[in-house]
């Protein structure tokens, strides 16, 4: 077995049966060392042998206990760098309406006090050690902490407790220390009910066979999966993800909202591994079959989508899609209502606004708006359309301004979007105009990340951050390379193609399986590389996504500049950072940020682009070359060169796409051509977590290989989560 543990110390709570035992023994395997902590001294001497684990007999409800278990880890091993929170009770199910007043307040006491209390007890003792070498918490949660019907009221409340603790945690320990939580399923152990009760020992709660009838009841392999789940998280660098089995019950809510506004380092995680995952057969060698990435869900096939069954449109997994999706004009307005009204749409970049006063107007979907710096320099985003009539009261790309004036009846709006000015007020109004009530409409959220603006009309929407999920972590490496951030250089490239925004979204998802027929011309000519099947395509949640060969895209030997270089220049700090394998994600490649913002950052440049829908078959491309502020301007001006001659509108790339995609619109007008489905079913089934190839940091689902759909499936059922209602049907 591997020693990928050696060096490492764990301390383990509840070890001395069940689940904690499995955990402790496999990082024992693994070359770790281990602090066994649980109440029954005898259990613990039965179960390790001399040498074998530092035992600590103590009860996780004292706090001097559980500091003495962290001093045992300091003095034994001289650090600590992972916490598993693993004792509890079980409650029986006992029905709530049983309880008398007294039984009900000992139960209480004694099961959240082990339950809930014992957890923050010893995670308050060890913060200060673990925070010293970057470690980890992991709190063993349970199908409790997402569903009611599998403990009783106090046993599911401390589960769902726990959750909240794990989010409060992981927001305020990051960076220095990582907090998770593992709901590892249904695992047959020793989990005693409450002595307060009488129940005493439980011999196999909560069984599997009297929760979910039909279902065979795992034997101690569970315990390892669950073992082997806590090695991934600890050591792998995985981020939010979910697995849940039959597809039959979803996360909570909170789950696709994990908090983290305060950057990467607050990995929240929650997930529950049933058991039909779990059997004799399992493998203990790797984690990589561990589906612990933000997948989102299958697609329910009765849930409506406009006027259709969403079974009608899309297979539940994403892997085959129907061509009506393209072309039907109820689902484009749908998705205007559901997704460009409340997802969060890329608008500009700061170095575009440098000063206040400044301003841009673009699009949401197909409302106008404009993006403007007030007078304070606070960013604010406005429909751009009068309160009067509608008209759009901004006509211009962009410029510097202290008010926008309606050219058809005149009313003038400050930068803040009040209304400072109607002709003739007093004499056609009199005092009937409250001219506070009719500013320009503004969006609820505005913020931006690495430089780059977004905003969402949405007043529910999460935040940015909790938006972009683990794709802020690859845009991190993108956008950050160098001390002062990057510049928009060049200005706006705006064209326009018929297609429908999916298409070429989906593509830059991380569609590589094109790039050797469609793209053969710069293959030949030797701009680019031929393309191997050695690379990455990474799903990170939310519908986003990235992909590249290993080295970047736009390789070749024709058209050298110094830019390869910097980026070999910058390949070598990121590896220096992260190891090796980090060498792979210099450049990102290509990638989309659902919905419709995609990128390039490739061996030659960084492009950034909008697909502006314009109606069901047509968008309006805006597309950006982006640079490092600190790159000296000869280099500057070499990167926008090469940028206009692969992917501006005249560019040799471009020209290939905008062709190809509006051949398959074309395609699909006729009565006849708008029946049946795309095929998304390449590497099905090929996907792991990012870490267990590439090793933590790095987030996401990936492939084994670089020519997948496994992107573009994530991308269609975040699509159809976001427009399909399970509520209703068609």
């Amino acid at each position: 077995m591997s020693q990928q543990l050696q060096n490492r110390v764990a301390l383990i709570t509840g070890a001395a049966s069940g689940l904690g035992l499995a955990i402790a023994r496999r990082f024992l395997a693994e070359g770790a060392g281990v602090v066994a902590f649980d109440r029954s001294g005898p259990a613990l001497q039965k179960e390790f042998g001399p040498g074998e684990a530092v035992c600590c007999e103590g009860d996780v409800r004292s706090p001097a206990d559980n500091a003495r278990a962290v001093a045992l880890a300091k003095e034994r091993f001289g650090r600590l760098d992972v916490l598993i929170a693993n004792a509890g009770v079980y409650d029986n199910r006992r029905p709530f309406l049983s309880f008398s007043n007294d039984e009900l307040e000992a139960a209480f006491d004694e099961l959240f006090a082990i339950n809930v209390k014992g957890y923050l007890l010893a995670a308050r003792a060890a913060a200060e050690t673990l925070a010293q070498h970057r470690g980890s918490i992991i709190f063993t949660s349970s199908v409790s902490g997402a569903h009611a019907g599998f403990g009783g009221a106090l046993y599911v409340s401390a589960k769902h407790a726990i959750n909240g603790l794990t989010k409060q945690l992981a927001l305020e320990l990051a960076p220095q220390v990582r907090v998770n939580a593992v709901a590892p399923g249904y695992v047959p152990t020793a989990l005693r009910g409450l002595e307060s009760l009488g129940q005493g020992q439980n011999p196999s709660a909560p069984a599997a066979t009297d929760l979910r009838p039909g279902r065979h009841r795992p034997s101690i392999a569970s315990h390892c999966n669950a073992a082997r789940l806590c090695l991934g998280l600890r050591f792998s660098g995985i981020g939010r993800g979910g697995a849940h089995g039959d597809g039959k019950h979803p996360g909570p809510e909170w789950w696709n909202r994990a908090s983290r506004p305060q950057g990467l380092g607050a990995r929240s995680l929650y997930f529950s591994l049933e058991d039909k995952r779990m059997n004799d057969s399992t493998t203990l060698s790797t984690t990589s079959d561990i589906d612990a990435t933000p997948l989102p869900p299958l697609i329910p096939a009765d849930a409506a989508m406009g006027e259709y069954r969403a079974g009608d449109l899309m297979a539940p997994d994403g892997s085959s899609v129907d061509r009506r999706v393209f072309v039907d004009e109820g689902l484009y307005r749908l998705e205007q209502e559901r997704i460009f009204a409340k997802c969060w749409l890329y608008l500009g970049h700061e170095s575009a606004l440098p000063e206040n006063g400044s301003f841009l107007t673009t699009t949401m979907g197909e409302d106008p708006v404009i993006l403007v710096r007030d007078k304070t320099g606070r960013l604010r985003v406005y429909l751009n359309s009068c309160t009067h009539r509608g008209a759009r009261v901004c006509r211009v790309d962009s410029g510097v301004t202290t008010t926008f004036k309606c050219p058809y009846h005149a009313w003038t709006f400050n930068t803040e979007g009040q209304l400072t000015s109607v002709p003739r007020l007093g004499p056609v109004y009199g005092e009937k105009l409250d001219r506070s009530l009719h500013g320009l409409r503004e969006a609820p959220h505005v913020d931006s990340f690495g430089g780059m603006i977004f905003a969402s009309w949405d007043p529910q929407a999460p935040t940015l951050r909790e938006y972009l999920g683990d794709m802020a972590f690859y845009l991190d490496l993108m956008l950050n390379r160098m001390e002062g951030g990057t510049e928009l250089i060049g200005g706006v490239h705006r064209w326009t193609i018929n297609v429908n925004w999916k298409i070429p979204s989906e593509n830059f998802a991380g569609d590589h399986y094109h790039v050797s027929s469609t793209h053969g011309a710069g293959v030949e000519m030797g701009y680019r590389s031929r393309l191997s099947n050695d690379g990455y395509c990474i799903q990170t949640g939310n519908g986003h996504s990235i992909g590249s060969e290993r080295g970047g895209a736009q390789q070749g030997t024709a058209v050298k500049t110094d830019y390869d270089a910097f980026i070999a220049q910058m390949r070598s700090e990121l590896v220096d950072r992260y190891g090796e394998s980090a060498s792979a994600f210099v450049p990102i490649g290509v990638g989309t940020i659902f919905p419709n913002m995609s990128f390039l950052d490739s061996a030659r440049f960084r492009s950034f682009r909008v697909w502006h829908p314009r109606g069901v078959d047509k968008i309006e491309v805006h597309s950006w070359c982006l640079v490092d502020k600190a790159m000296p301007a000869e280099l500057k001006a070499a990167v926008r060169k090469q940028y206009s001659l692969a992917f501006g509108p005249g560019g040799i790339f471009e020209q290939d796409d905008g062709d190809v995609w509006q051949s398959v619109q074309d395609n699909l007008r006729g009565h006849i051509g708008r029946q049946g489905r795309f095929n998304y079913q390449m590497g099905l089934g090929r996907e792991a977590p990012t870490s267990s190839r590439y090793g933590p940091p790095f987030p996401g689902s990936t492939s084994d290989i670089l020519m997948t759909e496994a992107n573009q499936r994530a991308f269609y059922r975040h699509y159809a989560s976001l427009m399909a209602d399970p509520r209703s049907k068609p």
